[in-house]
């Protein structure tokens, strides 16, 4: 609902896009790591992000953003003080 109506303010009423549009966004890739860590597949987009490129990609982001760190965790390179660089995520 707070994404429709700053959706409006933009279109309407002119304002800034980021202004308006950044909490919306934000918590989509909040929900994309919660997601993730609730055991939900990079495509369980959920059903209201979908049609809004915008949240769709904050939510994928927040969902790849997770599984890279749940990789780096379970990485022995990057776990492993003698490496200093991990050849597997730099």
């Amino acid at each position: 609902m707070r994404y429709a109506k700053a959706r409006i303010a933009v279109n309407v009423l002119g304002a800034d896009p980021m202004d308006e549009l950044w909490d919306s966004v934000m918590e989509a890739e909040t929900l994309g790591h919660h997601d993730y860590q609730a055991g939900l597949g990079r495509d369980d987009v959920p059903a209201m992000f979908k049609d809004e490129r915008e949240l769709r990609e904050a939510w994928e982001g927040g969902w790849d953003e997770q599984d890279q760190m749940e990789r780096i965790k379970e990485c022995p390179y990057c776990n492993d003080p003698s490496f200093v660089f991990c050849p597997v995520h730099g």
